[in-house]
């Protein structure tokens, strides 16, 4: 069969990639609102089916356990399934866990956040796998962040909307209509699987090529240092942004001596200009020259916000922006990294699983952590000095995290794809 013409193959090409960017973006938006849209109402909620606190927090940390017991399962999933299907049950999953979680009593709720975390679990691996896969080498530094960017935005947007959507619906209708964009984002993922069936990826007509020759096996990530590198600085990150995601309000109430309403708008702040920070990470990348540089500015970002809420508490504001920003670029340069540094796409399944896995693991640690010391001390000045020593200590972990040596190659190997 002939080749389709060249006009005919660019337009197939931008087609595809149009379709991939918006399949990613939907699902990066998707992958936190059903986790952030519980704290602002939850003591709400808990008063309504009589919920003890330890109950209710646990409704946040349980997605973050699911995070890293599920992941371990993906490589297998993928094999059995491929990673489209997977992906499209994970969408579907997450629609039906989140649309009938608050119809009933307390076990039908803790049931539907569980399959909400083992939902956002394929999700969060699959993610950088498919972007790695099907995007342009030149474009996956760019896509990457653009889909945490969307993550940062829907956690925002669920958190800031949900205490005006319970006045004007309740909490049970305010949390089950997170299932709306769920159900969007399904929809343009099983579009673009007819339209760009597994095996032939970027696009219908890509694949005409030669075969590639059979991969040799890869060395396990659970076995390779760079890939645990890589998840110790993942893990600080996420457990930087958990802690103070579940904290800063609390903080700034204490360090500054301000109300709730400026905690709330402490938070607002850190989620909006993660966002922003999300943005960045292609710009910081290029102005820095490497990955390994930039690895270097999350960790310098979380050092000033945490200082500065030691010794100039009253600026919370300033502080709230800065870690804001950092997050939104370690979070981006986490994920990049998962979708770059494996050696090829089929061994980026299995590095992205046991990444992940190991770094929500060492996420919910954080917000635990944080609380204690604060239960411990009876103020936050020593959680503001763990939050510098996880800074510097991502800052270490960061270069072996970044080496341009792609996780699975030789230690005298060639970089492969």
């Amino acid at each position: 069969m002939k080749d389709p013409p060249r006009g005919a193959r660019s337009q197939a090409l931008g087609a595809g990639f149009g379709m991939l960017v918006l399949a990613v973006l939907l699902i990066g938006f998707n992958q936190r609102p059903a986790i952030t849209v519980i704290p602002p109402i939850q003591d709400l909620m808990a008063d309504d089916i009589g919920m003890g606190t330890a109950l209710t927090g646990a409704l946040t940390s349980i997605p973050l356990v699911c995070f890293a017991l599920f992941g371990l399962a993906m490589p297998a999933l993928t094999r059995r399934f491929g990673v489209n299907a997977v992906m499209l049950g994970g969408l579907v999953l997450l629609t039906v866990s989140v649309a009938a979680r608050p119809w009933s009593g307390v076990l039908v709720l803790f049931a539907g956040t569980l399959l909400v975390g083992a939902a956002i679990t394929i999700l969060n691996v699959l993610v950088p796998v498919v972007v790695r896969r099907d995007a342009p080498p030149g474009k996956v530094g760019l896509l990457m962040p653009l889909s945490t960017a969307m993550l940062s935005m829907g956690a925002a947007c669920a958190s800031f909307v949900a205490v005006d959507a319970e006045q004007l619906v309740g909490w049970r209708w305010t949390i089950a209509v997170i299932a709306v964009p769920a159900a969007i984002a399904s929809v343009v993922w099983l579009v673009r699987m007819r339209a760009v069936p597994e095996g032939d990826h970027t696009t219908p007509v890509l694949g005409t090529g030669p075969t590639p020759a059979p991969v040799a096996p890869r060395r396990s990530p659970w076995g390779d240092p760079s890939a645990w590198w890589l998840a110790m600085f993942f893990g600080i990150q996420s457990g930087l942004f958990y802690a103070t995601a579940a904290w800063l309000p609390s903080i700034v109430g204490h360090r500054a001596d301000a109300g709730r309403a400026e905690g709330g708008y402490a938070l607002t702040l850190y989620f909006l200009f993660g966002i922003l920070g999300s943005l960045t990470v292609p710009l910081v990348v290029r102005w820095l020259g490497s990955y390994r540089r930039a690895s270097a500015v999350p960790g310098a970002f979380w050092v000033v916000a945490y200082l500065g809420l030691i010794v100039v508490p009253d600026a919370w504001v300033v502080w709230s922006i800065v870690a804001g920003v950092g997050q939104g670029i370690g979070i981006g340069l986490s994920l990049t990294l998962v979708a770059v540094r494996p050696i090829d796409v089929v061994h980026g399944r299995s590095v992205s699983s046991m990444v992940q896995s190991a770094a929500y693991t060492v996420a919910a640690l954080g917000p635990i952590a944080f609380g204690w010391l604060f239960d411990f001390t009876g103020g936050w000045l020593a959680g503001c000095i763990l939050g510098v020593s996880l800074a510097v200590a991502q800052t270490i972990a960061g270069f072996p995290a970044s080496s341009d040596r792609p996780i699975g190659a030789p230690k005298d190997g060639v970089a492969g794809e």
